[in-house]
């Protein structure tokens, strides 16, 4: 763009040294071209904003059905999930075809305007040859540049074209970034923070201090827990309890500071937990979700993800605690369990991601409703494991089983 400018700026030079009265002729319509690929450009970001918006659901949607096509067989929706992919794909055509003609309109503009000067240049020029103002060649030097002068007007109307487009991806990444300012990672200092017990204070692991937090914007009524206070004690089983939406695993991911509160202060071991730099905090609070994440990579390193300098001694030690000996021979521990570990069963899994914690050895374990997807059998068998390699670890449960809530010395509501 910046050559564009600079040959545009010569030849407007050369021009006037020609004939002024011919180069102020063919300057009078350059606003219009700049104008005209303004309001373009303007309404391209437009567009392109719905255009994004579009793809983005369509791309979405796409993963989704992916992922869940057996859902979609069992319950014999292949039909509508056809007719509304469809309809979201002829959507997005029809935005990117309106995109398009957009795009193309510039350049038929300019170029006729181009056409339009030059041959009102000619004129006028063959006018001032008979007049003897002006000599033929210097008519067919200034026409020869005339040809030349418009190109650059055209790369800049697409180069502006292209910056209108990459606004809109611009304001999509910055809305992201806003999104997530206020639960971004915050790291501040490496020095790990101290501060004075009281007696009472010593013992405590988990404070929540008149806590309050919402989904939605700032000073909505709608907040999922609301002037929340509540301490557990280190070594403490403490079950979180209350109805589905409630706010039970947002308990959780408050005290891990996946989000953050409007209102109130979290403490870990009577410190404030947003003076810790989140990498310490999250290394001495374990958090098992209840839909356990495997990457389609080996098992050895799912299983020492949180601790990826763990030897192979340190792994198979690990999984012989879960009991699961059968997987510590080298041809499992280097081969994958399929993607998102589909040739393991749910208890497995779930062993695999306690294995997990147990080589992290955090001071806290959090327990989302680790049970959900579990049979009864399993469930026991797994609720026993947690409380017997961490009976020494407080330990928090979100759940609404009465199995899961039995192992926990007291209950709080929310």
């Amino acid at each position: 763009m910046i050559v564009d400018l600079i040959t545009v700026f010569l030849m407007v030079f050369i021009c006037f040294r020609i004939s002024a009265e011919l180069s102020i002729l063919m300057l009078i319509p350059i606003p219009l071209v700049v104008f005209n690929s303004f309001i373009i450009g303007n309404k391209q970001i437009k567009i392109s904003m719905l255009l994004r918006e579009h793809l983005s659901s369509l791309t979405s949607t796409t993963i989704n059905r992916i992922k869940g096509f057996l859902l979609v067989k069992l319950f014999a929706q292949e039909s509508k999930e056809d007719e509304q992919y469809s309809t979201m794909l002829s959507k997005y055509f029809y935005q990117a075809i309106k995109s398009l003609k957009v795009s193309l309109a510039v350049f038929p503009l300019t170029s006729g305007i181009q056409i339009v000067v030059t041959t009102g240049l000619l004129y006028v020029g063959v006018l001032r040859v008979q007049q003897h103002v002006l000599s033929v060649g210097e008519l067919l030097v200034f026409i020869q540049y005339l040809g030349r002068f418009y190109s650059p007007f055209v790369n800049i109307a697409r180069f502006y074209n292209s910056i209108a487009m990459s606004v809109v991806s611009y304001k999509r990444l910055t809305n992201t970034f806003l999104d997530t300012e206020r639960n971004r990672d915050i790291v501040v200092n490496d020095v790990i923070p101290s501060a004075k017990y009281t007696d009472a204070e010593a013992l405590t692991a988990i404070e929540f201090d008149d806590v309050s937090f919402s989904y939605y914007a700032t000073g909505s009524s709608s907040n999922v827990i609301e002037s929340m206070s509540f301490k557990v004690m280190r070594g403490e089983k403490v079950s979180i309890v209350g109805d589905s939406g409630k706010g039970k695993t947002t308990v959780l991911n408050l005290i891990v500071r996946l989000i953050s509160p409007q209102k109130g202060r979290i403490k870990f071991n009577g410190i404030d937990i947003c003076e810790y730099g989140t990498n310490y905090l999250r290394s001495k609070i374990g958090y098992l979700s209840q839909n356990n994440i495997m990457y389609n990579i080996p098992l050895i390193d799912n299983v020492r993800y949180g601790v990826t300098d763990a030897s192979i001694e340190d792994v198979i030690r690990a999984l012989t605690q879960v009991n699961m000996q059968h997987y510590t021979s080298l041809n499992y521990l280097h081969n994958t369990m399929g993607e998102g570990g589909e040739l393991l069963s749910g208890g497995e899994k779930q062993r695999v991601a306690i294995a997990r914690l147990l080589l992290c050895n955090p001071d806290v374990i959090l327990l989302d409703e680790p049970i959900a997807n579990l049979d009864i059998d399993n469930a026991k068998c797994v609720m026993d494991l947690i409380f017997r390699l961490f009976s020494d670890k407080t330990i928090i449960i979100t759940s609404h089983q009465p199995l899961a809530i039995s192992y926990s010395t007291r209950s709080i509501s929310v």
